[in-house]
């Protein structure tokens, strides 16, 4: 018949569904988890180890120089987290 699509035809359509909407529902659980941040044990917190010590000193230059001006509290953070279910 013109028009009707062969069994293997409307197969691969109905996987190709079935790929995009687990795509969809992975983007929207990813959309929903969030960022998780460290705790911040202090003024300058690097969890995932990317500042230099003179990275740390200069920020912390900075900020004393901003609380100086401005009277702002200002805390730093970097940080890795991975979620396990």
């Amino acid at each position: 018949m013109p028009g009707s699509a062969s069994p293997s035809r409307r197969l691969s359509r109905a996987l190709a569904c079935l790929a995009l909407s687990a795509m969809a529902f992975a983007m929207a659980a990813a959309a929903y988890a969030g960022p998780t941040f460290p705790p911040l044990t202090g003024r300058v917190v690097d969890e995932a180890g990317l500042l230099t010590p003179e990275d740390r000193a200069a920020l912390k230059i900075k900020r004393s120089r901003l609380l100086s001006e401005e009277r702002l509290d200002l805390r730093f953070g970097a940080g890795v987290s991975v979620k396990r279910p």
